[in-house]
């Protein structure tokens, strides 16, 4: 597992979550004394099953749930004790995409820049910017909820970097869209994110993606770390010399170790 330095971006510290009260009969385990930390421009991926504590984590990064135990630094702030600090650090990209109805996607994204904190004049620059880059410029007045899938992939993604943030999180958020439009993603994301050295942490059950996303991979189960490594050494290295990889409701891993993960790099290789 990596080490805590003092160049860390990012730490997690002895976390541990567990929803419901001492009495409640529906106490569930999230997050089990996970610990590590995410350097400046690291490219890391929480890789595991549904409900293996991957959002969790995510939230705990933004401040968003108050650990059961254990501490979030980011940037050396407390993420519950300086919110609005850390705030204006993330940007995030849900899994779930949720739009206002009645705003079209130039204003929604313009009044997103402004709550991020920029001036009135910097937030439309940013806006005209990421449309164009986004290839949305000439539906600027359409509503999101008009919008196909890959289209609001990519406002969403506008979203997440208006205002410049150091840290990107993306949770699962290229799951249900065709091969094409992911593919225009990850192009984005190498264009405006990694030329930039921004650091970027995402959530997924698919480990294609993972390879082409990130260059760590931490490999989750019920709440705990099973492996954290380089990606590339974990798929091709630790799957031929330690065999499977149990996981609580699918062998994602092991599924795909016949995959040669070196080809899937160069085949899509952006960064």
């Amino acid at each position: 597992m990596a080490g805590f330095g003092m160049d860390a971006l990012i730490q997690i510290k002895q976390l541990s979550k567990i929803y419901g009260t001492y009495f409640s009969r529906a106490r569930v385990t999230s997050l089990r004394n996970i610990s590590f930390d995410v350097k400046e421009g690291e490219r890391v991926c929480l890789f595991g099953p549904n409900g293996a504590g991957k959002s969790t984590i995510m939230k705990a990064i933004m401040g968003l749930i108050k650990p059961t135990k254990g501490k979030v630094f980011v940037k050396g702030y407390d993420a519950q004790q300086s919110k609005l600090t850390i705030k204006k650090l993330i940007g995030y990209l849900p899994s779930e995409l949720d739009f206002y109805a009645n705003v079209n996607i130039k204003e929604s994204l313009y009044h997103f820049g402004l709550l991020r904190g920029l001036k009135r004049a910097k937030a439309l620059e940013e806006t005209n910017r990421l449309l164009e880059m986004m290839g949305l410029s000439k539906w600027w007045d359409l509503s999101p909820q008009l919008m196909s899938s890959g289209m609001k992939q990519r406002f969403s993604l506008a979203l997440a970097l208006i205002g410049n943030p150091e840290i990107i999180l993306f949770d699962e958020p290229i799951s249900f869209i065709d091969v094409q439009g992911k593919m225009k993603i990850y192009q984005l994301v190498h264009d405006y994110v990694v030329n930039q050295n921004k650091t970027i942490i995402m959530c997924t059950h698919n480990i294609q993606d993972a390879l082409i996303m990130s260059d760590r991979l931490i490999v989750i189960d019920r709440g705990e770390i099973l492996i954290d490594g380089p990606i590339t050494e974990v798929i091709t290295e630790r799957c031929k010399s330690m065999g499977p990889i149990r996981l609580r409701k699918n062998n994602f891993i092991t599924n795909y170790c016949h995959i040669p993960s070196p080809n899937i790099r160069k085949k899509n290789h952006f960064w």
